[in-house]
């Protein structure tokens, strides 16, 4: 008999900490077949705060690329969700 017990990546907890680490664009995210949709969604949103920060830097005078990012997180989380902008627990 198989378990139906899934074991998430390890390095998981390394895309939700710094996802520009583990993955080259949000794109990657929702290509990444070892994820679950919840799972795609959070490191997602961890990136989108990242993004977020960035931007603010950004206004204060800091150089960076954060707008065109976070536009490619935001239509990557809305492609995953359906366009709710949140993972629920019959997703995956």
């Amino acid at each position: 008999m198989t378990s139906n017990h899934r074991h998430p990546p390890a390095w998981l907890e390394q895309a939700r900490n710094d996802p520009a680490a583990v993955f080259a664009g949000p794109e990657d995210v929702a290509r990444n077949d070892a994820l679950t949709t919840d799972e795609k969604v959070e490191v997602l949103r961890a990136w989108e705060l990242d993004a977020l920060e960035l931007a603010e830097a950004e206004t204060e005078g800091m150089q960076g690329s954060a707008n065109g990012l976070l536009q490619r997180i935001l239509a990557t989380l809305t492609e995953l969700t359906g366009g709710s902008g949140k993972g629920g627990p019959a997703s995956g």
